[in-house]
C-alpha cells in the first residue's frame, strides 16, 4: 500500500531533525515552486496536478505504522518522532488557479509556514506537479497540431506505473483530450471511455472476419474494428462486410475502423475511400501507432482523412522531452518578529539563481484580451508600478496567485475537472499564435518588477560580499 508520508527524501527528515535540535523548526519560512526551462522547446507549459496536492496537504498525517517503520530506522531523535506523531499540517499556501499556462521562473505555488513543514513536504509537492504539469503540457501541444480531430489517450500500457496512468489520464483530459482507454481513469476522473481491440484478439478467430462479427454482434452500438493485424486493404475490406452483413439488419452502423501500422497518411486515404465507395461514410478513422505532436501536424498538413487520434506512450510518458524541471526554493525566512527577511540562492550559473520574498505574479493583456507578458512583483505592492514596457497600454489582469488554503484549512473546495477543462482551453485561446508553434515558438516575456529587481541586486551585492 502507498503510504504518501514516505514519499520524502532522506535529506528532508535529517534537516528536520537538526530544525527541531536547533530550535528553528517554527520559523515562518517562504517556498516557491516554479520551473526553468518550457518541455519541447516550447514557450509555454500548462499547470497541472493541485487537486492531489491539495488531498495530500490536508490529510497529511504519520501513522503508527510509518512511526514504528520511521524509529526502526534508528536514525532520527526522539524529539522529530515525537514531532512527527503529533503532526498537523498549518502552512499557508498560494497558487496559480489549475489550467493556467505558466512561464519560466513564475511562483505558481508557493507554501508559506513553519520551516519543517515546508520542508517535509517537498519530494511529493514535486513529483506531482512536476509530472502532471509535464503531461498536461505535452497533451495541449498534441491536441493543438490535431487541429480539432478528436484525440483520444492510450496509454496506460505505456505509463511508468498505475498512478502514472491514472494522473496521465487527468492531465492529457485537462488538456484537451476527449476521452482515455483507461477504466480507472473514467473511475477516478469519470473521463470518456473510448477503445477498441487488439492484434491477439483478431489472432484467437479462424478468420478476421469471424473476430469481427463476433465483436460487432457483442458492441453492434460502439464497434470500431483494428484492421491492420494482416493487411490493412484486406481489414477494410471486411469491417465494409461487417457493417452491409452484420450490423445493417440490427439497424446499425459500423462505427470505426482503426490503423495501428504503417504509412498512416497513405492507409488513411485508401481507406477512406474504400469506406466511401461503399457508402460507408459515417464510419470513422482512427489512427495510433507512436503518435505526438510533430507527426500529427504532418497528418494533418496533408490532409490525412483521419477522425480520431489514438495516443500513446508518446504523451502519457512525454517522451521527446521527458523531464519537467521545476523545483522548490526557499524565498524567505521570518525573524522572531515576524518581519520577512528575503532568501535569494545564487549560483555559477545564473540560471539558477532564484528570486526573493513573497511574490505575485501579474497577466497583462491587450485590447483584444490575449495575453501580452507576466510581471513578477512583490506580493505586497498592489501591482508593480513600473517596469521596462511603458510603450505600450496594456489592461491588468487579476494577479494570479490566490491563497487556497489558510493554516491548512481549505477555503473553498477544488474546481470540479471538467470546470478545469474549460478554463484551461480560454487560456490557450488567450495565447497568441506565435507562441504556440511547434518548432520555432516566440519566447513569452516575464518581466520582474523595479521594486523586485532593486531587492535582489541588492541581495546579490550583500550575498557576494560575505562569500
Amino acid at each position: 500500500m502507498e503510504k504518501k508520508e514516505l514519499i520524502v527524501d532522506l535529506y528532508e527528515l535529517t534537516m528536520a531533525d537538526v530544525y527541531i535540535k536547533n530550535n528553528i523548526h517554527n520559523k515562518i519560512a517562504v517556498f516557491d515552486c516554479f520551473f526553468r526551462k518550457v518541455p519541447d522547446n516550447g514557450s509555454y507549459a500548462v499547470f497541472a496536478g493541485l487537486e492531489r496536492v491539495v488531498e495530500f496537504l490536508t490529510n497529511l498525517k504519520f501513522d503508527n505504522e510509518t512511526i514504528n517503520y520511521l524509529k526502526g530506522l534508528n536514525i532520527f531523535s526522539s524529539e522529530l518522532i515525537n514531532y512527527l506523531e503529533n503532526f498537523k499540517f498549518t502552512c499557508d499556501v498560494y497558487s496559480f488557479k489549475e489550467g493556467s499556462l505558466i512561464f519560466p521562473y513564475e511562483p505558481y505555488f508557493v507554501v508559506k509556514g513553519p520551516l519543517i513543514q515546508c520542508q517535509l513536504i517537498e519530494t511529493f509537492l514535486l513529483q506531482t506537479l512536476n509530472f502532471e504539469c509535464l503531461i498536461a503540457t505535452k497533451a495541449r501541444r498534441i491536441v493543438y497540431a490535431a487541429n480539432n480531430t478528436k484525440i483520444v489517450e492510450f496509454g496506460a500500457r505505456r505509463a511508468h506505473s498505475s498512478s502514472a496512468s491514472i494522473l496521465g489520464s487527468r492531465a492529457c483530459y485537462l488538456s484537451g483530450c476527449e476521452g482515455t482507454s483507461n477504466i480507472h481513469g473514467n473511475y477516478s476522473y469519470n473521463i470518456p471511455l473510448s477503445g477498441t481491440m487488439s492484434h491477439s484478439f483478431i489472432q484467437s478467430y479462424s478468420s478476421e472476419y469471424e473476430a469481427f462479427k463476433a465483436y460487432a454482434l457483442n458492441f453492434p452500438d460502439s464497434a470500431t474494428l483494428l484492421v491492420d493485424t494482416y493487411s490493412v486493404s484486406k481489414g477494410v475490406k471486411n469491417a465494409i462486410l461487417i457493417d452491409k452483413e452484420v450490423l445493417s439488419p440490427l439497424g446499425k452502423r459500423l462505427k470505426g475502423i482503426r490503423i495501428d501500422s504503417g504509412d498512416l497518411l497513405r492507409l488513411s486515404h485508401m481507406a477512406r475511400k474504400l469506406l466511401d465507395e461503399e457508402g460507408l461514410k459515417y464510419t470513422q478513422i482512427c489512427v495510433s501507432n507512436s503518435l505526438d505532436e510533430y507527426n500529427i501536424s504532418d497528418l494533418v498538413e496533408n490532409h490525412a482523412p483521419i477522425d480520431v487520434f489514438g495516443i500513446g506512450e508518446r504523451m502519457i510518458t512525454s517522451k521527446s522531452d521527458p523531464i519537467f524541471n521545476g523545483v522548490y526554493k526557499m524565498s524567505g525566512l521570518y525573524d522572531d518578529d515576524l518581519n520577512l527577511i528575503p532568501k535569494l540562492k545564487i549560483s555559477e550559473s545564473f540560471s539558477k539563481s532564484t528570486l526573493p520574498s513573497l511574490k505575485q505574479v501579474y497577466r497583462y493583456v491587450n485590447e483584444y484580451n490575449e495575453f501580452q507578458f507576466d510581471c513578477i512583483g512583490l506580493y505586497d505592492r498592489v501591482a508593480p508600478s513600473s517596469f521596462n514596457r511603458l510603450d505600450l497600454k496594456y489592461q491588468k489582469e487579476r494577479p494570479l496567485l490566490e491563497l487556497i488554503i489558510k493554516e491548512g484549512v481549505l477555503l473553498q473546495p477544488l474546481t470540479p475537472l471538467e470546470e478545469v477543462r474549460v478554463f484551461a482551453k480560454k487560456e490557450f485561446d488567450l495565447l497568441p499564435e506565435k507562441y504556440k508553434n511547434l518548432t520555432k515558438a516566440a519566447k513569452y516575456e516575464v518581466l520582474i518588477s523595479i521594486e523586485l529587481e532593486k531587492l535582489r541586486d541588492d541581495l546579490l551585492k550583500e550575498l557576494k560580499k560575505n562569500i
